[in-house]
């Protein structure tokens, strides 16, 4: 009877994950690099850096500069910073149920833009940018809802 040694089949099961990553990392970043592209390569650190002012402004009294647990939900590691279209609503809209305010009168798209960009890639986040184009489209459905 012939026994495979596991030194025989670890350099197969290393290629073989190998092999997945490489398709896998591709395929779950598609989304960000589009949407990098779109906006130009230095668009989302021009927005990061101004979001970083927004969020310092307006957002950190509640949600902690860490981006943990403050008086308001953790946005490091939040599972629904990957929902583009749902940060820039809860933005524009607030979370009267959990104590958020609108900030839809007192923020520009860009800045929108800029503080969504920022939190959804701050910390522990990596989802990609937000354009101001986001935030125009968003405010538009919810004025018209």
């Amino acid at each position: 009877m012939m026994r495979m040694g596991t030194r025989r089949l670890a350099p197969v099961w290393v290629g073989v994950a190998i092999g997945i990553l490489m398709v896998a990392a591709p395929i779950a970043r598609a989304g960000d690099r589009q949407d990098d592209a779109a906006g130009g390569a230095g668009v989302m650190d021009e927005l990061f850096d101004e979001g970083s002012v927004v969020f310092g402004t307006h957002c950190v009294a509640c949600h902690d500069s860490a981006g943990g647990d403050g008086q308001a939900p953790a946005l490091s590691g939040h599972p629904s910073m990957g929902a583009k279209d749902h940060i820039v609503r809860q933005v524009l809209r607030g979370n009267l149920e959990k104590g958020m305010p609108a900030f839809a009168s007192q923020l520009s798209d860009r800045q929108v833009a800029a503080v969504a960009t920022y939190i959804r890639n701050a910390w522990e986040n990596g989802y990609g940018v937000v354009l101001e184009a986001d935030a125009k489209r968003i405010r538009a459905e919810v004025k018209a809802e």
